[in-house]
């Protein structure tokens, strides 16, 4: 249902309004782009108690009316209605309507997965990450390269996607057209803008980017009765200023634009992070080592990456005790920043399933060195040397041999040798 706002506004949406008395739009960088309007239901709908279940998640699509310079329609906003409020006044129903940019879909489910290759982009990522919510992403921003692995641990694929670019100072715009969950990563490239006047409003900030003592940043608001995307430019002040957040108001039954913009280098943002790795540990299996350092496969998405992280165990590693292929082991993240990951132990396997999680266990094929609580193990084929706290030292095995270049001492109150067959003491050999 197309529905006339004015000579140059108009609406689309399955909501039955007689007329739309109010509209407010907003479209800015790091966040979803947002409208909300209200209006008057017409009459043989005002009866309808499902009107509130039965449009949610409905399209709406505002459409600007194209000038004598641009004949062709302009879509203002394209997404999806999120609330509606309802209420009776004097038998009249007004609908009060907030509706969001289809990138919200994007912000709904959280996802896990890993990037291990440092051979693909931040950019590449995101993409990714958008792909697994049929959503598609355009980069307009420096593409680097990931320089370790990042990982989207519990967080949606709007929250990965802008955390991810702020780590290169960038962020995220939602598309608010096409009515699809797409985005650019950076700053799109827009057109110039053609204004007859050129005075706005200044604006001064400081900025703390990148641990800067401060710089005075300068940001400008513009009115205007034309319609422009973020991205698009102008020169202010002797600098190009592009549009990073745009407002759409109707205004006395007007449509008016109010545009703020600054500088690009001005807009770069303070790198965040996801807090929940702080302390955090991933299981994941061992699949490749080399020197002191480990390939993984981890468990939360099968992923098996080509980096190798730092094998740094608890208990240091100078007997070089790696963990072989296959082994189960834990990534261990030291603070915020999972670029940050340590591989730090070895996960027990079925036959140590019952030990301690503080029991440390260094294993080959044919022998081993177990540090448990109270008692120093070592075990060679069938033998084994048990070393208990303060109380006493076991020998076990087919085959023992005590063997010293000088005198072996045994000093005790008691000293019993026992066997089933006989002793024999041997000298002068």
């Amino acid at each position: 249902m197309n529905i006339r706002i004015n000579e140059k506004l108009s609406i689309e949406t399955d909501i039955p309004f007689q007329s739309i008395q109010k509209l407010a739009m907003t479209w800015e960088i790091n966040d979803h782009g947002r409208v909300s309007f209200s209006g008057i239901v017409k009459r043989e709908e005002s009866g309808s108690r499902g009107l509130h279940e039965d449009y949610l998640q409905t399209t709406v699509r505002f459409i600007l009316k194209g000038n004598r310079d641009n004949e062709s329609d302009e879509t203002l906003f394209c997404g999806q209605i999120e609330q509606i409020d309802l209420k009776y006044t004097h038998g009249v129903l007004h609908a009060l309507v907030m509706a969001g940019s289809a990138s919200m879909q994007l912000d709904k489910k959280k996802l896990c997965c890993t990037f291990q290759d440092i051979s693909q982009t931040y950019a590449e990522a995101a993409k990714a990450v958008s792909a697994l919510e049929d959503g598609r992403v355009i980069c307009s921003a420096e593409d680097k390269k990931l320089e370790k692995p990042v990982i989207c641990y519990h967080e949606t694929a709007w929250e990965f996607e802008k955390r991810i670019a702020g780590l290169q100072n960038s962020y995220i715009i939602p598309d608010i057209v096409t009515g699809r969950p797409n985005l650019w990563f950076g700053m799109r490239k827009g057109k110039e803008m053609i204004e007859s006047s050129s005075s706005a409003e200044v604006n001064i900030r400081k900025s703390y980017v990148n641990g800067e003592k401060g710089r005075a940043v300068i940001s400008h608001c513009l009115e205007s009765r034309d319609s422009y995307l973020l991205g698009d430019w102008k020169i202010l002040t002797g600098r190009k200023c592009v549009v990073y957040k745009k407002e759409t108001i109707l205004l006395h039954g007007e449509v008016r634009f109010l545009y703020w913009l600054a500088n690009e280098k001005d807009l770069e943002t303070e790198p965040f992070y996801n807090k929940r790795f702080t302390g955090l540990s991933l299981s994941a299996t061992v699949k490749k080592t080399r020197n002191e350092t480990v390939q993984v496969q981890f468990d939360i998405d099968g992923k098996r990456g080509t980096y190798f992280y730092p094998w740094r165990p608890e208990s240091g590693n100078a007997l070089y005790a790696m963990p072989e292929n296959g082994s189960r082991v834990e990534v261990y993240f030291l603070n915020h920043d999972e670029r940050q990951g340590i591989v730090l132990r070895c996960l027990h396997d079925e036959k140590n399933k019952d030990k301690e999680v503080g029991d440390k266990l260094f294993e080959t094929p044919d022998a081993a060195v177990g540090l448990f609580d109270g008692s120093i193990e070592m075990v060679k084929s069938k033998s084994s040397l048990k070393l208990r706290d303060k109380s006493s030292i076991g020998l076990q095995g087919e085959q023992l041999t005590i063997e010293g270049n000088g005198k072996i001492k045994m000093t005790a109150r008691n000293i019993r040798l026992s066997a089933s067959t006989e002793i024999k003491s041997v000298t002068g050999m």
